[in-house]
């Protein structure tokens, strides 16, 4: 039942048990007889991890143009990161139709809050408006301060297109979560996750982000051991080119 994706869950694995052998085995049972079975398919994380050099060779073998780059820590010998780049990517990327984003007060960011964005967009497009997603504020919030019961509160308050409106949603979320409010009073600034406050436009035109997209398809492949996930990339990228190949070929018969 793991052999082909991501497998059952506990839940599931317990409706198996019982309808298969007429048993009702713990939670805790299925859960450790799911990890037995994903090792038993996938191999353990340690093995996938020292797999990864065979397997970056194979796949720059098989898909010609491909790029690879494994790092490790000089010092502790650990895992840093993987970078992989698909020949297919890195011949058509020079096809893309290049679009220029100019730097004026109508263009906006909206992103998380990591540093190196902010640097960035400073830098580069020092004439436009960034400001926060208001979900990934919210994730901040509930994981970090613990306001998950009050976060409807947070959300009316940085919605609402009204200064008056704001303060009254706002001065309800203070009186609940008063340690989150002033970070995002403060340390944050209202400027850059309320609409009310918000000096550009939080609306209109959207670009598409592919790499949301992308992280979508691949949610259930991060849960695999480092090997799978890029075995399950490689594959599942090699179906979409195939299939493009052929549509192409088939359309210039055509």
């Amino acid at each position: 039942m793991y052999r082909d994706g991501k497998g059952p869950n506990v839940k599931e694995i317990q409706r198996a048990m019982f309808n298969s052998f007429h048993c009702s085995p713990s939670y805790w049972k299925c859960w450790k007889g799911g990890v037995v079975a994903k090792e038993m398919v996938r191999v353990t994380t340690e093995n996938e991890y020292s797999c990864l050099q065979a397997i970056s060779y194979m796949f720059e073998t098989l898909n010609v143009g491909s790029s690879y780059c494994l790092m490790v820590n000089e010092d502790s010998h650990r895992f840093m990161y993987y970078f992989l780049a698909f020949g297919a990517c890195i011949k058509g990327f020079s096809h893309m139709r290049k679009e220029i984003v100019v730097d004026e007060p109508d263009l906006c960011f909206i992103s998380d809050r990591h540093k190196s964005i902010a640097n960035g967009i400073v830098n580069v497009y020092n004439h436009a408006h960034h400001g926060y997603c208001m979900r990934h504020l919210s994730e901040n919030l509930r994981v970090n301060h613990h306001c998950g019961d009050y976060l409807y509160l947070y959300y009316n308050a940085a919605k609402t297109f009204y200064l008056e409106g704001f303060y009254n949603h706002f001065v309800e979320f203070k009186n609940k979560c008063p340690t989150a409010a002033v970070i995002l009073e403060h340390d944050i600034g209202f400027e850059k996750w309320r609409r009310a406050h918000f000096p550009g436009n939080r609306y209109d035109v959207m670009t598409t982000n592919i790499a949301e997209s992308l992280n979508a398809m691949l949610i259930d492949k991060r849960e695999y051991p480092m090997a799978s996930i890029f075995n399950s990339i490689t594959k599942w990228f090699g179906e979409l080119f195939r299939e493009r190949h052929a549509y192409i070929v088939k359309s210039m018969g055509n």
